[in-house]
């Protein structure tokens, strides 16, 4: 699994890695929130046995609010990885007072019935583990009041969104936002992170 920061952005170093992978006989996942050129993205998807794809936000204004990005591009590669017939998972990070809205959960549900390559949707509820590292940087962290969702309030998304899903395909949010990927061909799996190192004293 190739993951970062987004790993995609280091595209040739990353085509490299995921093409030894393949030559080792290693599954490849990649977490990627989307935002790949359809140029790379069409090298890549040989390459990936699975894409675990983050879906944040389903309003393109919240969505550059809060994460400083389009969301017209994010749909893009996803029409992509369908044409394509990719495996995906689309992971979904739930934050409250971010993007916990009925609204909201309707896209994610709507997506999963839209995309045939959409093979499970994940409900990843908010933690604050990430909190310490900005601290470490000196960066100010904006959601610094909120606390890590307790496992009762994810149950009940959970358990509101399946309800919703099984009235047409089934249900496919999974309770174990930890869960990997299952390896069917016998392959090899291995986990790797690719991302930018940034130190306190230098945040270039």
């Amino acid at each position: 699994t190739f993951s970062g920061g987004e790993a995609s952005l280091h595209f040739e170093l990353l085509k490299k890695l995921l093409t030894a992978c393949r030559e080792k006989g290693y599954h490849t996942a990649l977490e990627t929130n989307g935002l790949i050129s359809a140029a790379h993205l069409k090298e890549l998807i040989p390459l990936t046995d699975l894409f675990l794809f983050d879906f944040k936000h389903s309003d393109p204004d919240a969505l550059k609010k809060w994460a400083g990005a389009p969301l017209a591009p994010i749909l893009e590669s996803l029409a992509a990885l369908e044409d394509a017939h990719a495996h995906v998972w689309l992971r979904c990070p739930v934050i409250p007072g971010v993007n916990d809205t009925d609204a909201h959960f309707e896209a994610i549900c709507a997506l999963k019935h839209q995309y045939t390559c959409i093979e499970k949707a994940e409900i990843m509820a908010y933690h604050d583990i990430g909190k310490t590292k900005w601290d470490a940087l000196g960066i100010p962290y904006s959601l610094a009041a909120l606390k890590t969702v307790s496992p009762e309030q994810k149950h009940i998304w959970e358990t509101k969104r399946g309800n919703r899903l099984s009235k047409n395909r089934g249900s496919d949010f999974r309770k174990d936002d930890k869960y990997r990927a299952k390896n069917g061909s016998g392959k090899k799996t291995l986990h790797f992170t690719v991302q930018k190192v940034v130190s306190a004293d230098n945040k270039s």
